[in-house]
């Protein structure tokens, strides 16, 4: 099992939708058993996949329990209508994680989560919220790869240096960084003079199909798989699967 986080410390970066649709490429594309781990407080992922269903059809406990309590996670996951992805959801308990991390001072809760669920899947794909703290912490320890989606302009591409500087400090950084150009209008010239700082990033470019995702509540590439969007993500999981291959995982 491989654990990828998609992460940022700033919001409104696009962090969900690279998510789910990168979950949805491991299980169309690479045919790997995916789960979709909604870690997000607002549910975004959630809702997107149907999960908002799912706590009233099986009537679960608020999802902070699986790391306050010895609950089995397994609980929690419900089926997507993709083959191969399935969805841990999340909910408004999760707005308190990090205080909950702290609290109970156990640095590797999340990778003893995580564990659990590796006899079941091959890739577990992280939709993280934006914060630094505890479970930021806990990524470190728990992922092999974190996915930072950066829109090119100023303070997003500040936000990443701020990421690299602070993973930087762990004494022993056991995951790769991979930082991905989102949300790209190649007509601007902010947008373009990035692009040229940092040629080797992948790129991602806007779209207003994202924005149907709410309508179709499924990944771009099921409904625009001929986009440019699509293309570009499709390109992003195949460098993703590439730098999985030469880390010691």
């Amino acid at each position: 099992m491989t654990v990828i986080a998609v992460y940022s410390s700033k919001g409104g970066v696009g962090k969900t939708t690279l998510a789910i649709s990168l979950a949805g490429l491991s299980a169309s594309q690479s045919c790997r058993r995916t789960l979709l781990w909604d870690l997000d407080p607002q549910g975004a992922a959630s809702f997107l996949l149907g999960g908002e269903k799912a706590e009233y059809q099986h009537g679960f406990h608020n999802i902070e329990t699986i790391f306050t309590q010895k609950l089995d996670p397994k609980n929690f996951i419900i089926p997507t209508e993709l083959p191969e992805l399935d969805l841990l959801p999340a909910d408004i308990s999760l707005r308190h994680l990090d205080a909950i991390l702290l609290k109970l001072d156990k640095r590797k809760r999340l990778k003893k989560i995580l564990h659990f669920l590796a006899k079941d899947y091959d890739r577990i794909i992280m939709d993280c919220p934006p914060m630094v703290g505890a479970l930021s912490d806990q990524l470190a320890e728990a992922v092999s790869l974190i996915v930072v989606p950066v829109p090119p302009d100023p303070l997003a591409y500040r936000s990443y240096q701020e990421i690299v500087s602070y993973f930087s400090e762990k004494s022993q950084m056991t995951f790769a960084l991979m930082p991905v150009f989102n949300m790209v209008d190649k007509r601007r010239i902010t947008h373009k003079q990035a692009m040229e700082r940092e040629k080797d990033w992948p790129v991602i470019p806007r779209t207003c199909l994202f924005e149907k995702m709410a309508q179709h509540r499924r990944p771009i590439t099921t409904y625009a798989p001929r986009s440019s969007a699509s293309l570009g993500l499709a390109d992003l999981w195949l460098t993703v699967e590439r730098r999985l291959m030469t880390l010691k995982l």
